[in-house]
């Protein structure tokens, strides 16, 4: 059954499944992202949207099963998840998202000291989400037809969220994403400012603004439509410890060497740094990575003293599926 014929029969269903909150809510030639770039069909790529207005649609997929939300066969709008932004490329937090321990979280876990807030920033997970989007910036680009979109959840889904819901917990009131009756998204990208970020590289902060509304002329077509793939069996949903572990090995040095102490929060952290990486550092992001919403909208706690941690109990390799 194919994308639009599925999303009918759901909407004659009395009570149709709602989307619940994902769990990523409660807590080019480059890919940073965690899409795996050699799953795309040919002649698809990831949406670099230029600082200027835009008119996207949406595009839903069937939730396949590596979901961590939703069950196979779902009409789902995006993918949200939290990621560690530390590594390159970037890595699904399985702790976070399917309670399976992870190289980071436990890297996190046996710093024997509090781990200095700024440190802390950089490691923790960042939420992000991926939309199948339709780009009406210009006839070149509607012309590409689908588009991966890898975006902070503070740019947009925190917007389209508040946009698309009744207010007082009323519930989903326009569901933007339908094939048939929904709506296109218009909103702006542009530059607010500059920012430095931690090795001291100055790059723009990028504000994205006037998210609306508008109203479609005619469904989607089907050529669209066809298009549309299962999102969360093109990323890398449950990555391996040793590949998350290598990568980390490159950029942990520099978090081992700001360490802490009991008090304070300086001094050495205890533990013995990896090799340096010979590896010139990333060019500063037209997106600032560190503001704080971002950091505060993953709901992560500060960072506590090992012992701390050491008191609560953690379970290891328990997915969620298998609860």
């Amino acid at each position: 059954m194919g994308l639009r014929d599925r999303m009918r029969e759901a909407k004659k269903m009395e009570g149709a499944k709602e989307a619940k909150p994902s769990k990523a809510g409660q807590g080019g030639s480059s890919n940073r992202s965690i899409i795996k770039l050699d799953a795309l069909p040919e002649g698809r790529g990831l949406w670099n949207p230029p600082k200027e207005e835009h008119i996207i649609d949406v595009i839903p997929y069937l939730a396949g099963t590596n979901h961590p939300d939703f069950e196979e066969g779902t009409v789902v709008e995006d993918l949200d998840v939290l990621v560690y932004k530390s590594t390159n490329p970037h890595f699904v937090s399985t702790f976070k998202m399917w309670d399976i321990m992870d190289p980071i979280q436990q890297w996190i876990m046996d710093q024997p000291y509090r781990i200095p807030t700024e440190v802390f920033k950089e490691v923790a997970t960042k939420r992000m989400t991926i939309y199948q989007i339709w780009s009406h910036f210009s006839p070149e680009e509607e012309e590409k037809g689908i588009q991966l979109w890898y975006v902070p959840w503070f740019f947009m889904k925190k917007h389209l969220d508040k946009l698309k819901t009744k207010p007082r917990g009323g519930g989903v009131d326009i569901r933007f994403w339908d094939v048939d009756t929904g709506m296109s998204i218009a909103f702006e990208i542009a530059v607010s400012g500059k920012f430095t970020n931690a090795e001291g590289r100055e790059g723009d902060s990028i504000e994205y603004s006037g998210h609306r509304f508008i109203p479609r002329d005619e469904p989607l077509p089907d050529w669209i439509v066809e298009q549309s793939m299962s999102l969360d069996m093109i990323c890398n949903m449950r990555p391996e410890w040793e590949e998350v572990e290598k990568a980390f090995l490159r950029t942990s040095m520099k978090y081992n060497s700001k360490g802490g102490d009991k008090e304070s929060g300086s001094g050495s952290s205890g533990s013995s740094p990896p090799p340096a990486s010979k590896e010139a550092p990333p060019p500063a992001s037209s997106h600032d990575e560190t503001k704080t919403e971002e950091y505060k909208s993953e709901s992560t706690p500060e960072p506590e003293t090992k012992a701390a941690q050491d008191r609560k109990p953690i379970r290891r390799g328990l997915s969620r599926r298998n609860r």
